[in-house]
């Protein structure tokens, strides 16, 4: 039991392993308790997950349910590719298109016959979310296409950027600067050796604080990047300050190639968004900033459950989660349908 708020000590390290189950007592601290983001954790749960990822409208199309450029995978690693734009896919993206080398996109056809493929990905003014990092080789190619999607950013700066895996290894901190003043949302995915190699080659003052959740905050305020921090407590924090924990995704996730299906996941719930603003902005509205921790969060809190549900289900491969993924989009979405199986 504890008493007027959830505090963070229940949620993150190791008090959240001693905690059991929590249960929340009001006594009445709510209106004197900090209202600033930048001193509040929220935790990510379904019916913030549905703000963040709401059910396409009745006249949506699929530009208006946004677009994923996904470039991941190479002749090394195709897998990645597949698994990312599954991701994308599964979590609701009017489309996804994959670039990548003629395997990966061979791969990702027959898996997804829904998806684009090409060399190069689509025309800038097409992607409303770019996932870049999955999978990618050698220096090189990972460079050659890393610079294809800052370039392809340059262009339409108000589409959102995940990077992950090999990309966290790329990302310069000139090159956040650049993104952060022409207001790109991007969203980083280490876990924790990424994140550990990332503060090394970036690093920001306050970085190396003991507590995880302040080094986050110093580090994305200086940098000005979204940072998802995966691990059994999942951290996203945004360079304002904004925090959310995510409680789930616990052993049953800890697989090679989660992280791409998160990636992908992430990439449809942020194009989601940009295209929602888009249209808003074309309407002479101003739809304000993009709560892109709330979204980030949303997508991780969505793909924990699903690691949660296949489990539940007997199957625990990382081949069957984007379908676990879908299903609990799809309740998410509609909830008052019938659960689909995966959730059962």
């Amino acid at each position: 039991m504890t008493f007027g708020a959830l505090k963070s000590g229940l949620v993150l390290g190791e008090g959240a392993a001693r905690a059991g189950t929590v249960h929340v007592v009001d006594i009445g601290l709510g209106p004197h308790l900090p209202t600033s983001p930048a001193a509040r954790l929220g935790v990510m749960d379904e019916a913030a997950a549905r703000t963040a990822h709401p059910a396409p409208a009745a006249e949506a199309h699929k530009y208006t349910r946004g677009v994923v450029a996904v470039v991941a995978g190479s002749e090394r690693y195709p897998g990645a590719a597949v698994l990312a734009s599954a991701g994308a896919l599964q979590t609701g993206a009017g489309m996804v298109h994959h670039a990548g080398p003629q395997t990966t996109r061979d791969l990702v056809l027959a898996a997804h016959p829904e998806a684009l493929v090409s060399a190069e990905g689509p025309e800038p003014s097409r992607a409303d979310a770019w996932v870049a990092g999955p999978g990618l080789d050698t220096e090189h190619d990972a460079r050659r296409r890393w610079a294809g999607v800052l370039a392809a950013l340059e262009e339409r700066p108000e589409a959102a950027l995940v990077a992950d895996a090999s990309a966290l290894d790329l990302v310069t901190a000139a090159e956040l600067r650049s993104l952060r003043a022409a207001g790109t949302p991007v969203v980083l995915t280490p876990h924790a050796g990424e994140w550990s190699r990332l503060r090394e080659r970036v690093p920001a003052d306050g970085d190396d604080a003991a507590d995880p959740l302040a080094a986050l905050r110093a580090w994305t305020a200086a940098h000005g990047a979204t940072v998802l921090l995966k691990g059994q407590r999942t951290l996203v924090v945004a360079p304002d300050g904004e925090a959310w924990a995510v409680t789930g995704g616990g052993p049953e996730l800890a697989m090679g190639g989660t992280g791409d299906v998160l990636s992908g996941a992430i990439g449809a719930v942020l194009a989601a968004d940009v295209a929602r603003r888009s249209r808003a902005r074309r309407a002479g509205e101003d739809p304000g900033p993009a709560p892109t921790a709330r979204l980030a969060a949303a997508a991780a809190w969505l793909h924990a459950q699903a690691g949660a549900d296949q489990a539940r289900a007997g199957r625990i491969t990382t081949a069957t989660l984007p379908a676990a993924l879908g299903a609990r989009v799809a309740h998410l979405w509609w909830p008052d349908d019938a659960e689909p199986e995966a959730v059962r």
